[in-house]
């Protein structure tokens, strides 16, 4: 699948994937808006508001360049959920704001094995009832992140606001030019 200068507004799952939901074993995004203030957000009813990613496969790649999501709301991963087997996720030059989890998570990215990397994104005044209101990351085998910002989120009590890297072993070196506020 391959979206390019495309926007998502107001739409709504009783499952998962608000606006987007895909089980293929390729996405690329291009300059794609999921959701904008004022109401105009996506919303689903289980996880990923805007957009939902499970691959059924092992080697899924996702390629998301260039996107904003703003004012989504799902369970977990208000703005993007991305889990299932072994993928590897690509966020490049995205906006994350004003997006609000029922549970955990404005970004989650959870499966077993796969990676996640992270360059030039903001994600800043999202939040989640109990969980982390920013970066959730689980079970993956590499997490990359570089020239990023991941701050003034808000969580449930006892949990990073804004990283939940719990369950991921990070080799030194992997996070370059980055603030984020307080990883769990």
């Amino acid at each position: 699948l391959k979206l390019e200068d495309v926007t998502f507004l107001r739409n709504i799952a009783t499952g998962n994937g608000g606006a987007l939901y895909s089980t293929g074993p390729r996405v690329e995004t291009l300059n794609i808006r999921f959701g904008r203030s004022g109401g105009m957000g996506n919303i689903a009813a289980g996880n990923g508001g805007g957009a939902y990613l499970a691959p059924v496969l092992d080697g899924a790649v996702y390629t998301l360049t260039r996107g904003h999501f703003i004012d989504n709301q799902a369970v977990a991963g208000a703005a993007l959920f991305v889990g299932g087997l072994d993928a590897a996720t690509t966020l490049v030059n995205q906006t994350f704001g004003e997006n609000v989890a029922s549970d955990r998570a404005t970004v989650e990215v959870a499966g077993t094995g796969g990676s996640l990397s992270i360059n030039n994104i903001t994600m800043v005044d999202n939040q989640a009832t109990t969980g982390t209101g920013g970066l959730r990351v689980e079970n993956l085998t590499a997490v990359y992140m570089d020239n990023s910002l991941v701050a003034g989120n808000t969580g449930g009590v006892g949990v990073g606001r804004d990283c939940d890297l719990s369950t991921v072993v990070v080799p030194a070196g992997n996070f370059g030019r980055n603030f984020y506020a307080d990883p769990a």
